[in-house]
Formats: structure tokens, C-alpha cells, sequence
């Protein structure tokens, strides 16, 4: 689609309401949304309805799929603000200084129903700096010629009756005198060359003359000098003193607007999950039979090894833990003492005849080989030590019989 084509879609879009709307069901501040997302809003004046700045032809017609109303001029609805108009105009830029220098600038930019008839740079072209600095010395002076060409309520030239003045009352509290005529508009009889330029809060008019209330004297001869260099279509009065009062701004909406313009930070995103404070508690069940210790001692001679079993059981899983323990070999030694009188045994022989030396003493006779650990202390055992001591006797007696003969025969 060429831009014409995009062009014509949203003009056409611009005159086709999302819903019926009859004649009788228009009301003044009225908005009408069209199929293409955008508003229009409604006027009723005392001769007129009208649509943004186009007014209705009388004869509207209602069918069975909508209602049909017929229009003098296109629709178009408002998109800037009377500042913005002004601005990108660029015609009006001492106008837009002076509302700065007044503080009215928020005026301007406000929402709001203002009917605004704007001065252009022509209407200041014979003034000089000085003039100027002049005009923007006394504050109240200077807002109540700003805000004599402003007023509440939209007015355009086509709701307006014809051929009539109409008086329209400005925020600085005089009376505007407009009439609509053969298709132009007059105020304070000056030409408006350009009217009826919708803006979304008001509607503005541009005019090449500076307007003054004609009940509002001057009090030097410095501003009245001024003032009939600017204004040309009436008589300025002179009252020496005269002081202008100031004027209450009620009418202003204060707008604060903060703009923070900051350096672009990184941003860290840190997930953070907050929570009732988790405890985990471990407990160790060790479920089963006692367990039972084994400790075996083998005392063989050898080194001795001891070990400890230590059995656990649980549920699901067995755990066994062996802990062998290893030393040095021990060794036990067993030392039997058994404490007593010594015994000593007296044995005496008595030998009778010649062929027997006598001898008298005490022989010790070995009993080694001979078990006697039987014997106790009765007289039967006596007997038989007597009987084992006389059998050693005659072997060792014989002997010596022997070894006395063999002696004699070497003599």
C-alpha cells in the first residue's frame, strides 16, 4: 500500500464511529472513538454541533446499520498540545519567550479547554530590545496582556453565530469581542487569518496584533509609549499611578516532573529463596540381635593372638566392623614353690663276729632312682623303708668283703 493509499485509509477511518450514534445522543466534552483507535470530541453551542472544528449540516440521517451525519468540513482529530503547535510553528517565538518569562509557559502544556488567539512575531516587530526588557520588568503587566488572549472553554469560528459579537471572558477577567462572519473571524476587531487550529487541550487562533483589555488603563508614560506601538486598533487610556494588580493563577495546574537520569548500572540478579530455617538432624539406628563379643585365649606356648569381633547389625544393611588387635607374644611362666623342713633319715648298723670290722657313724645311702613320694608317716612305711635300706646295705657290704680278701692275699 502506497502512502496516499495509508494516507486516505486514515482519513476515511477518521469519519467512522466503532458504534451508532444518533443526533439526539450528542452531548458538549463528548468523545467518539473510530475504528481506527482515535477520538473525536463534540461541541454544542447555542446555533451549532460540532465535531472537533467541523460543525454538523443540518439533516442527519439514522439507518438500519448506523446513523449518517453530514459534515461542512473533514475530521481530523487533535494530536499536540497549543505548545506544541506553536513550537513547531516557529512563528511565535517572542510570544512563547514572554509566556516563560511570565511563568505561563505550564499553561500551555496543560490539559484542559482553552481557547488560545496566539500573537504572532509579526504582532512584536516594532518593538526594540529595550521594548522588550520593558515588557518583562513589571510581572503583572506582563500577565495582563498574556492572559487577555486566553479564555475557558473551546470556541471555533463555525459554532459561533454569525454576524454576531460574541463575548468571551479571558483569564485576566476583561471581555473578548468575537464574531464570525462570510467565513472569517474578528477579535477586538483584528483580523484572525488563521483559525480553528484543534489542539488537544484547546483550540488556537493566530493573530498579528497584541490584544489589551480596553478597561485597563496605564499608569506611566514609558508603557503607554509601549503599548501604542504594539496596539494600533484602539486608544490606550492614561491614568498617572495607575498600578496593574496581580493576578491569582488559580487556573493553573502545577505539573512536577522529575526527570532522573542515571548511568546504567549492571544489574546483578541474584535469586534469592527465603525460608524457615532447615535442620537436618542425622540419627543413627543400629537395629538387631546384641551383639555379642567373642574372646578366645589360646595359651600354647607359641605367642598368643587375641581377636575381637564386633558385629553390628541394621536395617536395610549389615555393617560389620572386625578390629584386630596384635602385641608383642606373651609369655607365662609358672613357678611352683613348695616350702617345708628338710628331711634327713639316720640309718645305724650293727655288725657281730670276727670276720666283720665294726664301724660306727652315719652313711649317707643313695636312694637315687628310688620313688619314696608314697610313702607317709605310719609304721607299716617305716618297715618298708627298713627293708629297701638293708637290700642297699648287703650289695655295698659284699663289696667290700671282696676288696678286704683281695688285700689279704697280696699280704
Amino acid at each position: 500500500m502506497s502512502m496516499d493509499q495509508s494516507l486516505l485509509r486514515i482519513i476515511l477511518e477518521n469519519h467512522i464511529l466503532k458504534s451508532k450514534v444518533v443526533l439526539g445522543q450528542l452531548f458538549n466534552g463528548q468523545q467518539l472513538e473510530t475504528i481506527g483507535g482515535r477520538f473525536l470530541r463534540v461541541f454544542i453551542y447555542r446555533s451549532a454541533v460540532c465535531i472537533e472544528n467541523a460543525c454538523l449540516i443540518r439533516g442527519s440521517k439514522e439507518g438500519s446499520n448506523g446513523a449518517l451525519h453530514l459534515m461542512r468540513t473533514l475530521l481530523k482529530p487533535a494530536e499536540n498540545t497549543m505548545f506544541q503547535i506553536l513550537t513547531e510553528n516557529g512563528g511565535f517565538k517572542i510570544f512563547l519567550s514572554l509566556m516563560e518569562d511570565a511563568g505561563l509557559t505550564d499553561l500551555l502544556k496543560q490539559e484542559g479547554d482553552f481557547t488560545l488567539f496566539a500573537p504572532s512575531d509579526k504582532a512584536f516587530a516594532g518593538l526594540s530590545s529595550s521594548d522588550l526588557s520593558l515588557l518583562r520588568s513589571d510581572t503583572d503587566a506582563l500577565r495582563t496582556i498574556l492572559l487577555y488572549h486566553i479564555n475557558n472553554g473551546i470556541f471555533i469560528g463555525g459554532g459561533l453565530e454569525s454576524g454576531v459579537t460574541n463575548l468571551l471572558k479571558s483569564l485576566q477577567g476583561s471581555n473578548l469581542r468575537v464574531m464570525f462572519a462570510n467565513s472569517s473571524m474578528q477579535v477586538n476587531s483584528v483580523l484572525v487569518p488563521e483559525s480553528d487550529i484543534m489542539a488537544t487541550n484547546g483550540v488556537v487562533h493566530f493573530v498579528n496584533q497584541v490584544l489589551y483589555p480596553a478597561d485597563i488603563p496605564v499608569g506611566n508614560q514609558d508603557w503607554l509609549m509601549l503599548l501604542k506601538r504594539l496596539i494600533s486598533y484602539m486608544q490606550i487610556k492614561y491614568i498617572s499611578g495607575f498600578r496593574y494588580q496581580e493576578i491569582p493563577l488559580t487556573f493553573m495546574k502545577r505539573t512536577v516532573t522529575r526527570v532522573i537520569q542515571e548511568v546504567p548500572d549492571e544489574r546483578k540478579v541474584t535469586r534469592i529463596i527465603q525460608g524457615e530455617p532447615t535442620i537436618t538432624k542425622v540419627t543413627r539406628v543400629i537395629e538387631g540381635q546384641p551383639s555379642i563379643t567373642k574372646v578366645t585365649r589360646v595359651i600354647e606356648g607359641q605367642p598368643s593372638i587375641t581377636k575381637v569381633t564386633r558385629v553390628i547389625e541394621a536395617q536395610p544393611s549389615i555393617t560389620k566392623v572386625t578390629r584386630v588387635i596384635e602385641g608383642q607374644p606373651s609369655i607365662t611362666k609358672v613357678t611352683r614353690v613348695i616350702e617345708g623342713q628338710p628331711s634327713i633319715t639316720k640309718v645305724t648298723r650293727v655288725i657281730e663276729g670276727s670276720q666283720f670290722s665294726s664301724s660306727y657313724g652315719t652313711t649317707n645311702i643313695a636312694l637315687e632312682g628310688t620313688d619314696i613320694s608314697g610313702l607317709a608317716n605310719t609304721e607299716e612305711d617305716s618297715d618298708r623303708l627298713a627293708r629297701i635300706i638293708q637290700g642297699r646295705t648287703r650289695k655295698t657290704g659284699s663289696r667290700r668283703v671282696l676288696d678286704g680278701t683281695r688285700r689279704r692275699a697280696r699280704d
